[in-house]
């Protein structure tokens, strides 16, 4: 059985994958005092996507908002505190997980008890997806300031089936069934199905 913890969660309006990047700008103060203990302790914390609400607390609504019950643990890369109390942070995905029960701290934190999800198996890029790959390389290419990750591996479906699940237009709906797929061929499939659907229109 995959490990299980509690953690606290940021519901977010984005989906991380596993080793990706994500910049954050953290001003509530719930979050600052997250991100705070996370680096004191150098632990982490759980993205989650929204399902329906918001992200920013808001006290006329009492309700917290609906998120998906699978999410990623994010450990951050680099931080700065501001001089007016904010965090700029980068936090990378990790290990995926689902949720088991979820409440709130008195500050409106979320938090969570979490079960650790295996990670899914290596697999090689099959030909028919050998464009897709061509297809992440040229999107990277066209980004105002492409970046080299520090991890890239064209020859890993998982890598580079995920890479596209970031970047390509899609609805966030979309990109979290992409985060759920446990196997990159068949995100590879979706993926293939989407620009089909692209170039027909």
């Amino acid at each position: 059985m995959t490990p299980s913890l509690e953690l606290p969660l940021f519901p977010l309006n984005v989906v991380l994958f596993q080793g990706g990047t994500l910049p954050l700008n953290i001003f509530e103060p719930r979050y600052v005092r997250m991100i705070e203990h996370a680096i004191d302790t150098d632990t982490g914390f759980g993205v989650v996507l929204i399902r329906e609400g918001h992200e920013v607390h808001n006290e006329d609504v009492q309700s917290a908002p609906e998120i998906h019950n699978v999410g990623t643990l994010a450990s951050i890369q680099e931080h700065e505190r501001q001089s007016d109390g904010r965090y700029r942070v980068l936090v990378v995905g990790g290990t995926k997980f689902r949720i088991a029960n979820t409440w709130e701290l008195e500050d409106h934190l979320r938090m969570a008890h979490v079960q650790l999800l295996i990670d899914e198996p290596t697999l090689p890029i099959r030909p028919s997806d050998e464009h897709l790959v061509q297809t992440y390389e040229q999107v990277r290419r066209s980004m105002a300031t492409p970046e080299k990750e520090s991890d890239d591996d064209f020859s890993d479906a998982s890598w580079v089936s995920m890479r596209l699940a970031e970047r390509l237009p899609m609805t966030l709906t979309t990109r979290q069934r992409m985060l759920e797929l446990d196997n990159a061929h068949q995100r590879f499939d979706l993926i293939q199905l989407l620009l089909k659907d692209v170039t027909e229109d």
